[in-house]
């Protein structure tokens, strides 16, 4: 694929050197992107104030969506896969349905740029955060009204869905987890306990147990029908930037500012594993979805691919220029993807480590 200032993408047959395609990319810088279900589609958000649907196998451009004032700060699937929801610097946010590219609805925020949004599992609610804002609104997609919002003390830096759909997270830099029925709106407990911001949340695959990462340098494991703190996983010396749970629930992994990487029994909270990596302010751990392997995505554009059992490098992919946006395994764990700010798309092969694809979504 190569791109060009006339706003262009081509493909070419890497054996003939034949062009085989032209596409028409972004015309600004990529700010966020975000994979379908299936993981076979995938949208992405500009500068531009458009969003764009792609192929994710090919790159081939399936449509635009026009219609934002601003920059597009952020971009969802629905779990169906039909919609895509939109939220910006003008403040609104936006449903489109994907089939015909419609603008279904427009909900207009008040306050600040959406910096983070969730639908629920089944599609029916949308849960938004907005930048430096003491609360995550909670909007009924279906017929597009605000349902109510959920406070903290001070800026709410995420909001996550149990698996169920029954309960809502939010994490805030007022140090706390607050737990909300989805239903009814009412705050079901708080669990307090980190001494600095909440960075990270993941839920257990039984909806009870939730892990918390914080600005602290400590890792907790709660209950989340209780309030009780199951865990408390010390060992980082410096922030910690996120939390994953493994696919089987026995493991935690987690990553933090002190350059290392820990990987945490999930019943007792002992470490397992220590494992140093040179990457710079690693910002993301994931598990593979056997939960053989896990990646870490680093601040310095890195990603290495590790084998969760003996703490070895398996791989270290390159070739991104710029801060990485959003990082994803295949749903048989055989590719890696991965996209930067500006646009640019790699692919691997998670077990040679080879470059599949190469797209580029936005002009250079």
């Amino acid at each position: 694929v190569s791109s060009s200032d006339d706003a262009t993408l081509k493909t070419w047959d890497a054996m003939t050197g034949e062009e085989l395609r032209t596409l028409t990319g972004h015309e600004s810088s990529v700010t966020c992107v975000s994979f379908s279900p299936d993981g076979k589609r995938l949208v992405s958000g500009s500068y531009d104030k458009m969003l764009k649907l792609w192929d994710a196998t090919t790159g081939e451009e399936l449509r635009t969506f026009q219609g934002h004032e601003s920059a597009v700060s952020s971009v969802s699937f629905s779990p169906d896969g039909k919609r895509v929801v939109s939220g910006s610097y003008d403040r609104s946010i936006k449903f489109w349905d994907l089939a015909t590219g419609e603008e279904l609805r427009t909900l207009k925020g008040s306050e600040g740029f959406v910096s983070q949004m969730a639908f629920s599992p089944d599609g029916a609610n949308l849960a938004v955060c907005r930048d430096d804002r003491d609360y995550f609104s909670l909007w009924n997609t279906l017929n597009g009204e605000l349902v109510r919002e959920g406070w903290h003390d001070d800026a709410v830096t995420l909001a996550l869905f149990s698996g169920d759909g029954l309960q809502i997270a939010s994490g805030s830099r007022d140090k706390s987890i607050r737990l909300w029925d989805t239903a009814s709106g009412q705050l079901l407990r708080a669990l307090n306990g980190h001494e600095a911001d909440v960075t990270s949340l993941a839920y257990f695959s039984d909806d009870v147990r939730l892990a918390s990462a914080s600005r602290d340098a400590t890792i907790r494991v709660w209950n989340s029908q209780t309030a009780e703190s199951l865990a408390v996983l010390k060992g980082h010396n410096a922030e910690v930037t996120s939390v994953a749970v493994s696919p089987d629930d026995t493991k935690l992994l987690s990553a933090g500012l002190d350059k290392t990487i820990r990987v945490w029994d999930a019943a007792s909270g002992t470490e397992r594993g220590r494992i140093p990596t040179s990457q710079e302010q690693v910002v993301q751990v994931l598990f593979s979805p056997d939960g053989s392997k896990f990646a870490s995505v680093g601040m310095d554009r890195s990603i290495v691919l590790w084998e969760l059992a003996t703490g070895q490098q398996l791989q270290a992919f390159s070739g991104l220029k710029e801060k990485l946006l959003s990082v994803v395994f295949s749903k048989d764990g055989k590719r890696l993807t991965a996209f930067d700010v500006k646009g640019d798309q790699l692919a691997w092969d998670v077990d040679s480590g080879r470059s599949l694809q190469s797209l580029e979504l936005a002009r250079t």
